[in-house]
């Protein structure tokens, strides 16, 4: 083990320097056109300024992610049946919600959201459905807003419609306005906050008009706090307990902003949570998980102090209350005190019930970063980019573990490990496909050592011709065929290949890259978006 760390240790040194002269290959999109400097206009295109730039970038997906396979019947995953408090044990699968978006099935969209609402209609304690349905789109990247203007076009009397949009316009105030403190906050940032918001409000508002028992509305307008800035909160508070006097979600959402750090206090948050359960406990268990927050955020800021053994201690009385609602913050704890095993079985825990919010996602890939599970890690980020590929810590996350799939993809393909080197270089492009040093990396190791031997091309082609539906066995071959710039044998090759397996996104994304070569770009952004479709992130980036 102490050896192979000294390896990885060693290659993360080298690897920089290794492949820089790589040959590019059939999915290398990276053939920069450089034009000589004095042939180059004067750029005098104004600059934005630093504060509009940096809000941009705030906004901006981390990658162009891939839809889901579409759904074929309402997007609710696991297996039906009813936990211990009385809540399904099925989830909404947002990555299908969105998938249905990204094909414009308005019509579909619509009627499950209204299936879901009926359902929390007849049973609030299933108020997660619609909520979960609707928060599927609170994240802020600039196509979605498009999208969700589009299906609002398309459907004016769609509750569900207006709800979405909602919901991502919080997202674009919140990620707007940064996480700087207020003092450090820029006044262009504040009213850019605002401006969403107010767009907020208008949206939940015309869903309530629509559908008004829509408690998911509602918690939107909470979400936005209860502050002189934006005084709905405790309005919509009033009216979402009036209308389902059971509701937890509305009330948790609502609990956050008394905390201090928001200028409430724990004395504030505690009488909450006792009201709450004096009014509601009798009809839904899951109220007395509320008498805990307080203590979570006592835990959390002790956590920031680096005080780990106090924070525990802190945050046992709210664990007693309900294991299920503070598990995470149990697993940060253990995480920032270096108990990595500890943290990663709490986040399994956590996540192994259902997979709704994607920090818990992003948090246990640097778990497993941490313990060495550099794949394990970026599966999780996958997973995590379908639920927000907007998530404020997403480029850190990101760049830390297609940092290590680098380097145990090159210690795979120095010991000779091909495959291993491969499907880590594929995971690393996954997750970085604007990144031309992956795609070196990706066309050295699908070469394997030493590309250059005579008979190299005909062991390949007897390979294929033994195992004619490999991909990798396809794979190969165009790579070789590749750095030989033998680009139109490549497009015969996976066109034969493609005719037998047409649902192959790797295939039709290797073929893009050879059609890219060749300069048939409409063919190769057909391909790209063939694999974009079939689930291949890069094949998104490529498909623009």
């Amino acid at each position: 083990m102490v050896g192979r760390l000294v390896k990885i240790v060693v290659l993360a040194l080298l690897v920089g320097g290794i492949i820089a002269g790589a040959i590019v290959g059939g999915a290398a999109w990276y053939a920069k056109r450089k034009v000589a400097e004095s042939k180059r206009p004067l750029n005098i295109t104004p600059q934005p300024d630093p504060t509009t730039a940096a809000r941009e970038l705030r906004l901006a997906a981390v990658v162009d992610v891939a839809p889901a396979p579409l759904p074929k019947a309402i997007p609710l995953k696991g297996q039906p049946g009813t936990a211990s408090d009385g809540y399904p044990t099925q989830y909404v699968d947002r990555p299908g919600f969105r998938s249905l978006l990204y094909y414009k099935h308005y019509a579909e969209l619509t009627q499950y959201f209204t299936e879901l609402q009926d359902a929390f209609e007849k049973d609030p304690k299933k108020e997660y459905w619609i909520l979960d349905a609707a928060t599927t789109f609170e994240t802020s990247e600039r196509d979605l807003g498009v999208a969700l203007d589009a299906w609002v076009k398309a459907e004016p009397a769609s509750f569900a419609a207006f709800l979405a949009r909602g919901h991502h316009h919080v997202a674009v105030g919140y990620r707007s306005r940064g996480a700087q403190y207020a003092s450090k906050t820029a006044g262009a940032d504040f009213a850019a906050m605002d401006e969403a918001f107010a767009a907020a409000e208008a949206d939940f508002d015309r869903a309530l008009a629509l559908r008004p028992r829509c408690n998911a509305a509602q918690v939107g307008l909470v979400s936005m706090g209860a502050g002189a800035r934006h005084p709905r909160g405790s309005e919509a508070l009033a009216r979402g307990l009036r209308d389902c006097p059971s509701c937890y979600a509305i009330r948790v959402t609502h609990i956050q902003f008394l905390q201090p750090r928001w200028g409430g206090s724990y004395a504030r948050m505690d009488a909450f949570a006792k009201a709450s359960r004096d009014a509601a406990e009798g009809l839904n268990p899951a109220m007395r998980a509320l008498s805990g927050f307080s203590a979570e955020d006592r835990a959390n800021v002790l956590r920031e102090k680096k005080k780990y053994p106090e924070a525990l201690e802190a945050l046992a009385p709210a664990l007693a209350l309900s294991e299920g609602a503070f598990l995470g913050a149990r697993a940060r704890i253990r995480h920032a005190m270096g108990d990595e095993k500890g943290a990663l079985e709490d986040y399994d825990r956590l996540l192994g019930r259902r997979v709704r919010f994607a920090d818990f996602l992003y948090e246990r890939a640097e778990v497993k970063l941490a313990l060495l599970q550099a794949q394990a890690a970026g599966e999780d980020l996958l997973i995590g980019l379908r639920l927000d590929p907007t998530y404020p810590d997403a480029v850190y996350h990101r760049n830390r573990v297609v940092r290590a799939l680098y380097t145990e993809s090159m210690v795979a393909h120095k010991e000779g490990r091909r495959e291993d080197a491969v499907r880590l270089a594929e995971l690393s492009t996954e997750l970085s496909p604007n990144e031309p040093q992956m795609h070196r990396l990706k066309n050295t190791v699908v070469l394997g050592l030493n590309p250059d031997r005579p008979e190299l091309e005909g062991e390949l082609r007897a390979a294929l011709q033994k195992n004619p539906d490999d991909v990798r066995a396809v794979q190969h071959l165009d790579y070789f065929l590749a750095s030989k710039r033998r680009f139109d044998q490549i497009v015969v090759l996976w066109g034969d290949y493609i005719a037998r397996h047409p649902d192959d996104g790797l295939a039709y994304l290797e073929r893009a890259g050879a059609h890219f070569n060749l300069g048939h770009n409409e063919a190769a952004k057909a391909d790209a978006k063939k694999a974009c479709e079939l689930g291949l992130n890069e094949g998104c980036t490529h498909a623009k």
